[in-house]
């Protein structure tokens, strides 16, 4: 969903993937913020193997193993 904020407001958008990723752009952006809004979801746990490729329908068992994303 694009963004469409009038510049003169300067909001800057910090696309991420992983909450990894939001906590590194959160500690390095927050040093020049004056006002922090945050409005993502983070999931709570994630794959342990992430695969390269979508899994394709098979009529098989999946087993999906997860592990706890940090706070």
């Amino acid at each position: 969903m694009p963004l469409d904020v009038p510049r003169e407001l300067k909001v800057k958008k910090i696309p991420f993937e992983t909450v990894l990723d939001l906590a590194k752009v959160l500690m390095r952006e927050i040093r020049r913020a004056d006002v922090l809004f945050m409005v993502a979801a983070v999931s709570d746990f994630k794959p342990l193997v992430a695969e390269e490729a979508k899994i394709k329908k098979g009529g098989r068992f999946l087993r999906l193993s997860l592990v706890q994303n940090p706070d």
